[in-house]
């Protein structure tokens, strides 16, 4: 049986560390939980409202066109509301997403203070990773449906 290589400090446990950088550590990775949930939730809420009101607006304005003038310009509102629909959902992606991240990274905070992991589990994990992936795919989503709506509208006005 081989012994880990621990001449990297990341496959160490915290109480191997010196007393300073386990203070800096458990400062550091308080303030980065801190920082990550609140730049998460301030980040997702404001870029997905921006979604949710251009979509709305082209909803508005395709409805508006069509009652007025064109009635093929009809065809581009299925298109702004599942755009408004998809990105009211990313907004709940987000939330879910900020809080999910935010408990996992707190238990592996913990798992390193208390239990003795190693300093490097605390990073996040590919779940993490691809909640994150599905949420920007999902805000993709939501600008391509709005594009398509606003192409239509261009096209059949």
């Amino acid at each position: 049986m081989t012994n880990k290589n621990t001449d990297n400090p990341l496959d160490r446990p915290l109480a191997a560390l010196s007393v300073e950088d386990q203070a800096s550590f458990k400062i550091e990775a308080k303030k980065f939980q801190d920082i990550m949930f609140s730049r998460t939730m301030d980040f997702g809420f404001e870029l997905i409202k921006h979604f949710v009101t251009i979509n709305a607006a082209g909803v508005a304005g395709a409805t508006a066109i069509a009652s007025a003038s064109a009635k093929k310009a009809e065809l581009a509102v299925p298109y702004f509301f599942a755009g408004m629909i998809v990105a009211i959902c990313v907004m709940i992606l987000v939330y879910i997403n900020g809080i999910q991240i935010t408990s996992g990274m707190m238990k592996k905070y913990q798992a390193i203070l208390y239990r003795g992991a190693p300093v490097g589990t605390f990073k996040f994990s590919i779940m993490m990773w691809a909640c994150i992936w599905i949420t920007w795919v999902c805000g993709g989503i939501s600008i391509i449906l709005f594009i398509v709506g606003a192409a239509m509208l261009i096209w059949t006005t």
